[in-house]
């Protein structure tokens, strides 16, 4: 019997819903020691510290935030959600007001010296050590909670919305390249339940809203003519670049695709127009906070650590690690390369600004001389490369099924559902952590 879209959809949003409520329950020692039943919550990683931004700009209006972590570290506050943290834990930045520029602060015992911002804290300010695109983006929605204790579950459950609506309107753009309901069902259910993006729809990491944002953009680019339709994937792109600035990389291609359609008359200069205005109002605003905040409108954060490396060995890593390989992970996704000829040949231009976008960001974060990026970026698999996924999944649906790799397909497909799975439910395990040290752990827990 085969599977409706209807059903599809609805499949989906439960396995999607099941381990956002039901987890894995961890000790002080990160071990499991049992199951967790409850609303969800920021567990690990960088979404305290992205939340922690949030929660200042909802109930203090600004983002400045000596207040914020020194109530979660030292009061239990609610500043950084439901995870504990510590004084090591600042993911900030000390900004000199007066002479406006970033400032390093003493260190005591390992610590930040915090009594040298009393001194002085009438001018230096501790801002975010991350980018304010995620937390201004969700504050947008959330800004009513202020005051409220459901103010973190509500922020994990709108990346739920948005990686939802990711799913539905890639279905859209399997049905806009197959015209065949069959294959955009597999390739939606291989998208959704197959990669690593299922992992981080219930988070409030970066990376679910950067693949939502880049593949609802490319269907509206390529499937709808409206200038509406060319001014919401303006935004959603320029946002994306809010978010995290490497997402520029995947908007260069969109201006391939749009010269290409300009040239062959399917669109006129009006559209090009409105599609770029977003993208640089937020290129603007980005370089005047970098002006406001240093001087300098090109001093861009972490530009010390911006060296490039050959990028052959950390590309097997990115590929094949054991600890973040994507390939390791989902396996399924190697696929894509067979996908390639079929693509070019019936889709040329799109399989060229596609690929090239695969291309720019794979080759910028296996060429980044820092140690996150050499290690996958601190999450779940390749996390860097997690907004590219869905792109994999496009080029995949155009393999062709013949015998000898037909059931491979298959065979790849369900070893990649189980471990995305399993890594849905325990969370925390899989963070950056060898799949086998994962498997272990859930094994001896599980044997007793």
């Amino acid at each position: 019997m085969s599977i409706t879209k209807k059903s599809l959809l609805l499949i989906i949003i439960l396995l999607y819903i099941i381990p956002t409520f039901i987890q894995a329950n961890y000790s002080e020692t990160n071990t499991i020691e049992g199951v967790y039943v409850g609303l969800p919550i920021m567990q690990s990683g960088d979404e305290p510290h992205y939340y922690l931004t949030l929660y200042s700009l909802v109930n203090d209006g600004d983002v400045f935030l000596t207040n914020n972590y020194d109530n979660a570290i030292y009061n239990d506050g609610p500043d950084a959600g439901s995870k504990k943290l510590t004084p090591y834990d600042r993911h900030s930045r000390f900004f000199d007001s007066v002479n406006r520029n970033i400032i390093s602060i003493p260190m005591v015992d390992g610590l930040r010296d915090l009594s040298y911002t009393t001194e002085v804290d009438s001018y230096i300010k501790e801002i975010p050590g991350h980018p304010l695109g995620l937390p201004f983006f969700a504050y947008m929605f959330l800004f009513p909670f202020k005051n409220t204790s459901i103010l973190e579950h509500i922020a994990i459950f709108l990346t739920f919305v948005f990686s939802l609506l990711g799913i539905l309107v890639f279905y859209k753009l399997m049905l806009f390249y197959h015209n065949n309901k069959k294959i955009a069902i597999l390739f939606t259910g291989l998208f959704a339940l197959a990669t690593q993006y299922w992992y981080y729809s219930k988070t409030f990491w970066a990376e679910p809203y950067l693949a939502s944002f880049l593949i609802i953009s490319w269907y509206l680019i390529v499937s709808k003519k409206s200038l509406f339709a060319y001014i919401v994937s303006g935004i959603l792109l320029g946002f994306g670049f809010l978010i995290k600035l490497p997402f520029l990389l995947l908007i260069f291609p969109f201006y391939i695709y749009l010269l290409h359609s300009y040239i062959t008359k399917t669109i006129n200069l009006k559209q090009g127009i409105v599609f770029s205005i977003p993208i640089t109002t937020s290129l603007l605003g980005v370089l005047c906070l970098n002006y406001y905040f240093t001087k300098n409108p090109f001093m861009f954060d972490k530009m010390d650590s911006l060296g490039f490396i050959l990028p052959f060995r950390p590309l097997t890593n990115w590929f094949f690690s054991l600890r973040f390989g994507l390939f390791v992970f989902s396996p399924v996704l190697l696929f894509a390369f067979l996908g390639i000829k079929r693509f070019w040949k019936k889709y040329s231009i799109h399989c060229l600004c596609l690929g090239l976008m695969m291309g720019l960001y794979i080759l910028f974060w296996t060429t980044h001389n820092s140690d996150m990026a050499l290690g996958g970026g601190g999450g779940y698999s390749g996390r860097y490369l997690v907004p590219i996924v869905p792109l994999f999944a496009v080029f995949c649906s155009f393999y062709n099924k013949v015998n000898y790799n037909k059931y491979l397909f298959y065979i790849l497909l369900g070893i990649s559902f189980f471990i995305n799975i399993t890594a849905a439910f325990a969370y925390p395990t899989f963070i950056d952590t060898s799949i086998v040290s994962s498997f272990e752990k859930i094994i001896g827990f599980l044997l007793g």
